[in-house]
């Protein structure tokens, strides 16, 4: 296009005609009214524009109406996010509808921010309400946060504490706390937590005694020490009185001992004298004694020796508990045997020991001297010339469940609680030869071993003892 003057113009196009040999070329202009061609193209450039503009505000409008209609229930998670957060969390009510994008990306969110909630609440109540302190350091051992406990074992308020290093104040130097905030870092991968029992004294300068737990922690904005504090001043009280409730109870169980043997040999000793001297009377006036001296001198006699069992009797109720027995172990066919070898069994008295009882594995003792005065009762006290005694056991997880059964006289059931008690006997020791212990020992050597005992009979015909024994008796293992 080529301006000639105002207004006009000639528009120049060129034709090239060549072959190989002549080259040739056209050359048209063409006369143009450039006042027209400006104005139709100033014409369709306005209406261009006017549709590119109807469009971009139509496009603009669509878009915001759109826009603000998936928007919203973002815009509204947000504002109920801004209102109900704060000091005291409060759960969110989410108002968006719909399966698109944007609705569950709201639906999901709320969900989320619940959850968080909730866990943040309950984790707020629990470090509100538990007994022990917990505090959250910096990376130096400088005290972060801390829940209420810890500023009442501590004796100071949360400003108070926030910024002090934990360490110094319970009492450790620099060098200390270096080392322990270094094993707690190195025990991290292990996840157990560096302890420490701490002497150390409250705010007010009272004393008390602290048990320390360090964990290291790694979080995004940095690493931190969380420490668990419990006031143990209490326990750590009570053990000690407890240690030396022990060391006393041992030096009286040693002094116990003591003077249960000096009283016995020394009680025993007067009744040997009595037994020898009442010997020696009877033969140096064997040719004058009547009945009646001859009788008051064995009554005599069989009063010693009657004071003689009970002293041993009661040597050995005493120390039922205190003095360690052998740990051997015998079957329950060996433990019949002997106790049928030291039982002075009636002629017409049956002792019968059922196959449980025979196939069982036990301790020797104490359970012999238990089953031998069961037994032994059963004997002495039957009415009749013929008579059984069955023996029976039934095993468990954790006892065994062991019967002495017989068919004498019975018991009657206002005695059944009697019986057990220490110089307690049904008879006139005179109709029966008895210390009344044997019931009693057998007693206090079943509930020793965490066992119980009882007996069943209507008083006319036939008892029954059952008793409890543990399968394992660590009771027994040591001394008290």
């Amino acid at each position: 296009m080529i301006e000639l003057e105002e207004g006009r113009g000639a528009f120049v196009s060129t034709l090239e005609i060549t072959d190989a040999h002549v080259p040739f070329s056209f050359r048209i202009a063409t006369d143009v009214d450039m006042g027209a061609l400006y104005a139709t193209a100033r014409t369709e450039l306005w209406r261009n524009l006017g549709r590119a503009l109807l469009l971009t505000v139509l496009a603009s409008v669509l878009g915001y109406v759109f826009t603000d209609r998936l928007l919203t229930p973002l815009q509204a998670l947000v504002k109920d996010i801004k209102l109900h957060t704060g000091p005291r969390l409060n759960p969110i009510k989410s108002n968006a509808k719909g399966h698109d994008e944007i609705a569950l990306i709201a639906q999901n969110f709320t969900q989320l921010t619940n959850d968080l909630i909730r866990e943040t609440q309950r984790l707020d109540m629990v470090l509100s309400n538990v007994t022990e302190g917990v505090v959250t350091l910096l990376e130096d051992g400088v005290v972060e946060d801390s829940n209420p406990a810890a500023c009442r074992i501590l004796g100071r308020n949360a400003p108070e504490l926030n910024g002090v290093p934990l360490l110094s104040l319970l009492g450790f130097d620099v060098e200390e706390t270096a080392l322990i905030l270094s094993e707690a870092k190195a025990a991290h991968e292990s996840g157990v937590p560096v302890q420490r029992e701490i002497n150390s004294a409250r705010a007010d300068g009272k004393p008390m005694v602290l048990n320390l737990s360090l964990r290291h922690a790694s979080y995004i904005e940095g690493n931190r020490f969380v420490a668990m504090i419990r006031d143990v001043t209490a326990r750590a009280a009570a053990t000690e009185q407890s240690a030396a409730l022990i060391s006393a109870l041992r030096r009286s169980n040693a002094e116990l001992d003591q003077f249960a043997y000096v009283a016995s040999h020394d009680l025993k000793a007067p009744l040997r004298v009595i037994n020898n001297a009442v010997s020696w009377l009877e033969e140096d006036l064997e040719p004058y004694l009547t009945d009646d001296t001859r009788e008051s001198m064995n009554l005599l006699q069989s009063r010693a020796s009657r004071m003689e069992r009970l002293l041993n009797d009661l040597l050995h109720h005493s120390r039922i508990g205190r003095v360690a027995e052998p740990d051997a172990k015998v079957t329950g066919e060996q433990l019949s045997k002997g106790i049928v070898e030291l039982l002075e069994i009636p002629g017409g008295i049956t002792v019968s020991f059922s196959d449980a009882f025979l196939g069982v594995s036990v301790r020797k003792l104490p359970l012999e001297t238990i089953l031998i005065n069961l037994i032994g009762n059963s004997i002495k006290h039957h009415d009749r010339k013929e008579g059984r005694i069955r023996v029976d056991v039934e095993t468990g997880d954790r006892f065994l469940r062991f019967c002495v059964e017989d068919d004498g006289p019975g018991i009657d059931p206002i005695y059944h609680e009697r019986i057990f008690e220490i110089f307690q006997t049904l008879k006139s020791r005179d109709q029966l030869e008895s210390s009344g212990m044997g019931l009693a020992i057998v007693k206090k050597h079943i509930e020793v071993a965490g066992g119980k005992i009882s007996v069943t009979s209507d008083g006319k015909r036939g008892t029954t003892f059952e008793f409890l024994w543990p399968v394992s008796v660590p009771q027994q293992d040591k001394a008290a």
